[in-house]
Order: C-alpha cells, then sequence, then structure tokens
C-alpha cells in the first residue's frame, strides 16, 4: 500500500485537481500497448505542472515474450518531454535467479537515466492486516486485527482483492461500525469449494506449506471446522484413490494419455466410484501427483484419512481437536 501512497503524492503535486481529467491518466501493461502508453506520456499537460501517466502492471515487462515491447518503453523513455512524468508501478515478483532487475534491464537503466527507481519491501501478513486496520479507522470503522488477517489470507495477500474486499464488507455493513468475521464469510469473493479442490490436489502433491495455507483459507470461508472437515477427508478420499489407480495403471505401463481408452478387461477391474477413466481430463495430474508416493504409502494415507474421520467424531480419546486432526493429518502426508 505504500506505493499507492506515493503515487497518490506524486499525482497531487504535479495534477491540478482542476485539470485532471485531461493531465492525468493511468493505463495497465496488460492490455496497453506500449505505443498507446508513450502517445499518453507524450501529451502536453492542460493546465498542471506535468501530465502524469501511472502504468500499473509494469512487472510484465520481465517476461520473455515481453523483451520487444520492453526495448521499445525504454527508447521511449528516455525521449520524454520535460513536462511529462511516467509512473511505472511493479508488483512484487519472486525471481529465483535474485536478478536485481526492476522491470526490464533496458527499461532500469532508462529510468536511472532520466528519473529514479524506488523499491518498496513485500509486506508481510501482520503489516497487510496492519494497514488494512488503519484504513478502515480511516473511514470509522472497527477491524479487529484477526479479521483483517482473514482478509489478507482470503486474498493471499493481493493489495487491490484485498481493499475491493474491504470496499464491500464496508458497503455490506451499511450504517454499522464493525466490520466482523461473519461479515467476512459473507462477502469474500473466493468461493470454498475452488479452495477445497486446491486444498486437495496440494496434498495429494504433497505440498505441506501450500496445503496448510489453503487450510487455513478453507476455515475463514467456513462457519465450523466440522464442516471444512468433513468435506476434506471426503474429498481427500477420491482423490486418493485416483492416485493409487494412476499408481497401479503407470506400473503396468498405461500412460496418461490412454486412460480413455483402456482394455475393457483392465476398465472392468478399476473402481465403478470414483474411477480414474472418469476422470480422464485430468489423468496426467494424477499420475504425475502418484510418482510421489508409492502404493504402500497411498493405502496407510487411506487409512489415516479414516481414523482422522472417526477422531473428529469423538471416537479416539484425547484427539477430540478437529483443527489439530487436520494438521497432523496434512503434515503425516506432506513430510
Amino acid at each position: 500500500m505504500a506505493k499507492e501512497v506515493a503515487v497518490r503524492e506524486i499525482v497531487i503535486s504535479l495534477v491540478d485537481p482542476v485539470g485532471a481529467d485531461f493531465d492525468l491518466e493511468y493505463l495497465d501493461a496488460s492490455s496497453s500497448p506500449v505505443d498507446q502508453i508513450l502517445a499518453a506520456a507524450y501529451l502536453a499537460p492542460f493546465g498542471s505542472l506535468k501530465r502524469v501517466v501511472v502504468l500499473r502492471r509494469a512487472e510484465l515487462y520481465k517476461k520473455r515474450e515481453k523483451t520487444g515491447d520492453a526495448g521499445r518503453l525504454a527508447t521511449g523513455i528516455a525521449a520524454l518531454p520535460a513536462a511529462s512524468c511516467l509512473v511505472l508501478v511493479a508488483a512484487h515478483v519472486e525471481d529465483r535467479s535474485k536478478s536485481k532487475t526492476v522491470i526490464h534491464a533496458k527499461v532500469d537503466d532508462a529510468v536511472r537515466k532520466v528519473g529514479v527507481l524506488v523499491a518498496f519491501e513485500k509486506l508481510g501478513d501482520a503489516e497487510l492486516a496492519r494497514t488494512l486496520v488503519e484504513r478502515a479507522r480511516a473511514e470509522g470503522i472497527r477491524l479487529d486485527r484477526d479479521v483483517a488477517t482473514a482478509i489478507v489470507r482470503a486474498c493471499r495477500g493481493d493489495r487491490r482483492t484485498m481493499e475491493a474486499e474491504l470496499e464491500k464488507a464496508r458497503c455490506y455493513i451499511g450504517d454499522g461500525d464493525a466490520i466482523t468475521q461473519a461479515h467476512i464469510r459473507e462477502t469474500l469473493c473466493a468461493e470454498a469449494e475452488d479452495e477445497f479442490f486446491a486444498l486437495v490436489d496440494s496434498i495429494g502433491n504433497r505440498q505441506g506449506a501450500k496445503a496448510f495455507a489453503l487450510l487455513e483459507q478453507a476455515e475463514v470461508l467456513a462457519d465450523k471446522p466440522h464442516a471444512v472437515a468433513g468435506r476434506l477427508l471426503s474429498l481427500l478420499n477420491r482423490q486418493l484413490r485416483l492416485i493409487l489407480q494412476a499408481r497401479e495403471l503407470d506400473a503396468l505401463g498405461i500412460q496418461a494419455a490412454s486412460i480413455r481408452n483402456l482394455p475393457a478387461n483392465l476398465a472392468a477391474s478399476l473402481p465403478s466410484e470414483a474411477s480414474i477413466t472418469s476422470m480422464a481430463w485430468k489423468a496426467r495430474d494424477y499420475f504425475a501427483a502418484a510418482r510421489k508416493w508409492s502404493s504402500r504409502e497411498l493405502v496407510d494415507a487411506l487409512r489415516a484419512c479414516a481414523e482422522c474421520d472417526a477422531a473428529n467424531k469423538g471416537g479416539i480419546e484425547g484427539r477430540e481437536n478437529v483443527r489439530t486432526n487436520l494438521r497432523m493429518l496434512i503434515a503425516t502426508f506432506c513430510r
């Protein structure tokens, strides 16, 4: 959000509010070609100190297929008129190469020669939640830290989505003065069912960190832990059986692409319910996941699901905490 504050300060200092319709323009790198961006930036201001063009999603120029566009943008930046201000806003992008490039080498060089590069540290969940609390307070609304954290996690740290959800919740409460967990569950745009499928896929691929994050998200969108557990275990049981089928077929030399045309005797040997043949469109994913498990591990995992379900229903003394049971189950699968 510090980026937005910085952009707002630039706009306030350079653009006369009276002439903002003419001297201020917002563009998006995903939908605006370079020629349009430069044409907008090259226009003379109507009544302000400078004409300001804010280009969002500038990080897209890091992509290899955008190299040509980045080169043309860099050339255009070098020739910007003195009465123009082009603000490139780039989101943080994880870069395993640890490159110091911000947008693109040519664009970065051009910016350094005629302007300045400003780096903002990526905010963690706690900092993002704090900014949401402060934003709500500025509007006279009480937003507790745990509710703000739920919004951050539900939106996976995406600032614009978070602000949109905060605004949606503000409108939802009307004349109310506080946003609660119940309000968030009602207004969040993420679909709980989608989260469950993503969660099950991450467990099937033994991606522990992702699975734990998605589990927290699913719990935000559900009213009760038992509702999460029941749906998750049902889907997970099915997923593991599909992966086990893929594991056995792979051992027989069957490829994912052949699932639709299995020999009749082999197709008949598959379960009548949750058969991988009915999910042929996703067979490649199941075969890929199957290579991360042994058949014995998959059988043990199915038993662990049944045991977890029994514990959640009070069948195992000392294991009544549903949230803990689910986390222990995921930890066992993804270790």
